[in-house]
């Protein structure tokens, strides 16, 4: 019989359940699928989507500092905890995308290169 032992620092489970429902995810065929958002710490947050067509689980840590407004400024100390929640909670649906396997976080949208027909 063998046994493994991991340290507690290791294995954290998250703190609470920040955000569930169904996510209409732009690249993928699937339809919506059962999105599930958790905070892990003060700085970071675990999302679960369900994947109903494979019936898998996949997870994703999400940095909160990554979540930028779409201009690439930080979320600002001067919200209550809450507004800065569902501030993050909006940048993080807007972004977040699924292709059955992989989970990832779209970056701040980029400026429009110049039309080169245009002279630009």
């Amino acid at each position: 019989r063998v046994r493994a032992t991991l340290p507690d620092h290791v294995v954290i489970p998250p703190k609470k359940e920040v955000w569930n429902g169904l996510h209409e995810f732009k690249s993928s065929a699937f339809g919506a699928c059962h999105v599930t958002v958790y905070e892990c710490d003060e700085k970071s947050w675990m999302i679960r989507v369900y994947a109903n067509s494979s019936c898998r689980l996949h997870s994703h840590l999400v940095p909160l500092a990554f979540l930028t407004t779409d201009d690439g400024r930080a979320i600002g100390d001067d919200l209550t905890p809450e507004e800065r929640t569902t501030t993050y909670l909006t940048l993080l649906r807007k972004r977040l995308d699924f292709d059955g396997t992989r989970i990832w976080i779209n970056s701040v949208p980029r400026a429009k290169p110049p039309d080169a027909s245009l002279g630009g």
